[in-house]
């Protein structure tokens, strides 16, 4: 990778050319591509229609990676496997859905396919409140401790919190960094963060729900989300970093789209902001 972060001016006119056509032709009434410097977290390239980095939403599946991290921070054993239960788990009034049923899960199995049953085991494998622990301190969760009461703590390590996509780009250079703050305090031991690296490299493989982030000129690691908006549109989001081997950038797109996923609409021009900056960085 070259010397330096990274190439602002390049990354800059492609978050504009990503948000126009998210919205001209995916037709989304909001979008917003985000770049930040991994060591340093300057923005980089920023552009937007109808919302700010700063404005809170539903980051949905791209927070996995961290209840995996917070899980296996807590104990939880990275070679566990568990009940796809045909893909729906129901217990009580708790009930957990996966986008597709499978037999098994392995926690690896959480990130590179969405599996929100997964998560939840895992969660409660850990414990809840490890979960709750690790969102609060990177900032990817504004609700109250009240959400994460009981079952609901389950579902919420599933589906994700509400912060920022500023907060949500944050919180992927941790993991970018190998697990450390911008004040190189560690906040991930180097066996999580490298855990959910590799996952994240596996989750644009061919198999992996952001298959279409995988970018031609340069390797990438990063995580989809999908979530519910007011009224019948879709939250679509990517979140990831690049080179995934020695991560400089790290990019988030979210767009409000009509129909689809985030591995649809978000991941593609995550692979395009990736193809810029390594064409600008002459790799």
């Amino acid at each position: 990778p070259p010397s330096t972060p990274a190439s602002p001016e390049a990354l800059q006119a492609a978050a504009e050319r990503e948000v126009q056509f998210l919205t001209e032709e995916r037709e989304a009434a909001r979008a917003l591509v985000l770049a930040l410097d991994v060591e340093s977290a300057d923005v980089l390239g920023h552009a937007s229609v109808g919302l700010e980095p700063s404005d809170v939403i539903e980051v949905g599946s791209t927070a996995k990676p961290f209840t995996v991290a917070a899980a296996l921070e807590g104990g939880a054993d990275p070679d566990a496997m568990f009940s796809g239960e045909e893909g729906t788990w129901e217990r009580g009034e708790l009930r957990v859905e996966d986008w597709r049923a499978r037999e098994s899960i392995s926690v690896r199995d959480v990130i590179v396919y969405s599996s929100n049953i997964g998560a939840a085991k895992v969660a409660e494998q850990a414990g809840v409140g490890q979960i709750e622990a690790l969102f609060r301190r990177l900032n990817l969760d504004t609700e109250s401790a009240a959400a994460w009461e009981g079952d609901a703590g389950l579902v919420r390590s599933a589906h994700g919190g509400r912060t920022s996509l500023l907060a949500l780009a944050r919180a992927y250079a941790v993991i970018a960094r190998g697990g450390t703050s911008l004040s190189s305090e560690r906040v991930l031991s180097e066996d999580t963060a490298a855990f959910v690296q590799g996952a994240l490299v596996a989750a644009v493989g061919p198999e992996g729900t952001g298959h279409q982030a995988a970018a031609a000129r340069v390797p990438v690691a990063g995580k989809t989300g999908t979530t519910r908006v007011d009224g019948s549109l879709r939250g679509a989001l990517f979140s990831g970093f690049f080179p995934a081997d020695a991560p400089k950038v790290v990019v988030v797109v979210y767009a409000e789209v009509p129909d689809g996923w985030g591995g649809e609409h978000a991941a593609p021009s995550f692979a395009r902001m990736a193809n810029a900056w390594a064409d600008a960085s002459a790799l």
